[in-house]
């Protein structure tokens, strides 16, 4: 049984990162190349993995519908990237 419920949280968090996190580092890098999100990808791809592994009902929540992946993806880039360094 724990097999189980580990396959579904970790196959849940492999698609929250592959379909969340993958547009949003994409989309910054080209947005702004000397963001944080640019400069640093490995520890920002850490930091990001702790938090949907922390709130993983509501980012695969997130990840499943495509308006609100949208959404999702809008807002932490935003949060991410000043807006002086766009």
């Amino acid at each position: 049984m724990l097999e189980i419920i580990l396959a579904v949280y970790l196959s849940g968090l492999c698609m929250a990162m592959w379909k969340l996190w993958l547009p949003i580092y994409k989309h910054s890098k080209r947005l702004a190349p000397n963001s944080l999100v640019a400069r640093h990808p490995i520890t920002v791809f850490f930091t990001v993995l702790f938090m949907f592994a922390v709130a993983w009902p509501m980012v695969v929540w997130a990840s499943l519908s495509d308006d609100y992946s949208e959404s999702f993806k809008e807002a932490f880039i935003d949060g991410a990237i000043t807006k002086d360094e766009r």
